[in-house]
């Protein structure tokens, strides 16, 4: 049996005796929940191109010495009065529904200890990218002191950056799946087996997705309309340019991508960072040499038996 804790620390046997499984218990690890969630930021960090996208869309806070930058778009969304209420505004008018509106009110927070912070932001940008470009738009129109930190967040809703962005939600929805299959409340003690089954689903889940291995990705295919890709274009035109003038000034540009065929060539493109991403997620997962882990994570556990450590 393989019992998750919050921290590698070995138990004593005092505490071994007082869980009841002595005779099973084949070694204690870090939780499989927190690890996975570490190794998803730390592979989503190691990708410039993603990187920037998080840290400019989720995570990134207000510089201390300039009141006009508000940081990240989440914390602008969630610490301005004004901007959440052109948001839910904008919300309602698109899907004429109050519990589209509560919905995104509990939404728009970010915490990096918070599981599935970025999944959650994620998927609201992308199910809500027209309310949230025409709530910046009226935002930065209002309050012009702002301007510049609007005009830096809107770079980011362009075709490719859109169609990254679902890429990258659509790899984090399938990692808070497999995550989750931890969650544990009874702190009950899990299978070794299990663990590996569900990590080897995983993996496959991820190729099936985003890599050539059997195939087309799904990402890439017509019919894949359960994706975030998919939803996203249903209420988001990227083939379409778009343009806002307020006044006699160009306030807002996006170039359409055109043509399906672009479309795809630029998905393609962008499915590069996220199959690195991915791919280093999948490494970060995997147990490792079988000598190291004997030798690090099991001597503590034989120092407390009485016993030798055999690779």
């Amino acid at each position: 049996m393989l019992y998750d804790r919050m921290d590698p620390a070995p138990f004593t046997d005092v505490q071994l005796q007082e869980l009841g499984h002595l005779k099973g218990l084949k070694s204690v690890l870090r939780c499989r929940l927190h690890a996975g969630q570490g190794s998803l930021a730390k592979a989503i960090a190691a990708d410039p191109s993603c990187q920037e996208m998080v840290q400019t869309l989720i995570t990134a806070y207000s510089p201390a010495n300039d009141d006009n930058n508000l940081g990240s778009l989440a914390r602008g969304f969630h610490n301005s009065s004004r901007l959440k209420h052109l948001f839910h505004e904008n919300v309602v008018r698109a899907f004429e529904s109050l519990d589209g509106k509560l919905k995104s009110i509990a939404s728009f927070r970010y915490a990096a200890q918070r599981f599935d912070s970025i999944l959650d932001i994620a998927q609201l940008v992308v199910l809500h990218v027209r309310p949230i470009v025409t709530a910046l738009l009226e935002f930065r129109i209002q309050d012009p002191k702002k301007s510049k930190w609007v005009e830096h967040l809107l770079t980011f809703f362009t075709g490719p950056k859109l169609l990254l962005l679902a890429l990258l939600c659509e790899l984090a929805a399938s990692a808070s799946r497999y995550h989750h299959k931890y969650d544990n409340l009874g702190a009950q003690p899990g299978l070794v087996t299990k663990s590996a089954y569900w990590l080897q689903n995983l993996s496959e889940e991820l190729h099936r997705l985003f890599f050539f291995t059997h195939g087309e990705p799904l990402v890439l295919a017509d019919h894949y309309t359960a994706g975030y890709v998919s939803m996203m274009r249903s209420s988001y035109d990227l083939l379409i340019e778009e343009g806002v003038i307020s006044g006699d000034r160009l306030v807002f540009y996006r170039p359409g991508l055109r043509s399906e065929a672009n479309l795809r060539r630029v998905l393609a493109r962008e499915l590069g960072s996220i199959q690195n991403v991915a791919t280093l997620y999948l490494q970060a997962l995997e147990p490792g040499d079988v000598s190291v882990a004997a030798s690090t994570t099991l001597k503590p556990l034989a120092d407390i038996l009485g016993s030798d450590v055999f690779a």
